[in-house]
């Protein structure tokens, strides 16, 4: 009879009674069993997991406390991973020489990651940010697009702004080329 050997050992210290109620496999008894699969449980860990974390589990009872220290370590590497990338997404400013176009793909990429491990960013705050994010020159653009969203009675979306403030970045590019020619 095949047992779910890791599920048994991350949720309980000891053997439960379901697992004792398998009786001896192989030979063992279920509480020899038990010591042999924690000892491969915490060898296979040992393995699979940088010398930072392995230090931090190396000394514990047993694979029930090991987990518990795993899933700590790993959830706090999450949440700065995602505190990271939330400070990049809002803390994001595009330079009067940088490419508008390139600008908003490196702030979708951050968006999509976003939404990839769950903070998903709604329409409104994705405009706000875009608009944030906008070198000063297109202060008269972004004041106009305004206008004209609200006496279309038109929502203004991230999608929608996003394509105007590319067209007047052409526009100027444009502009500025006949100017040099």
């Amino acid at each position: 009879m095949q047992t779910n050997t890791f599920t048994d050992h991350a949720v309980a210290d000891a053997p439960l009674m379901a697992y004792i109620a398998v009786g001896d496999i192989g030979g063992l008894t279920p509480n020899a069993r038990w010591v042999k699969e924690e000892n491969a449980i915490k060898l296979v860990l040992s393995s699979m997991l940088p010398d930072t974390t392995f230090n931090r589990i190396k000394t514990t009872a047993n694979v029930c406390n090991t987990w518990e220290i795993l899933k700590w370590v790993y959830e706090e590497r999450s949440k700065a991973l995602v505190a990271d990338i939330i400070r990049k997404f809002r803390n994001k400013r595009c330079d009067e020489d940088e490419s508008i176009r390139s600008h908003f793909e490196y702030l979708a990429n951050l968006c999509k990651q976003l939404v990839a491990i769950g903070k998903a960013v709604m329409d409104e705050d994705y405009t706000d940010t875009l608009l944030t994010s906008l070198p000063a020159s297109y202060d008269g653009a972004v004041s106009s697009i305004s206008a004209s969203a609200c006496l279309g009675s038109k929502v203004l979306t991230a999608e929608i702004f996003e394509q105007f403030i590319i067209n007047e970045s052409e526009c100027c590019q444009v502009k500025n080329n006949h100017a040099e020619a």
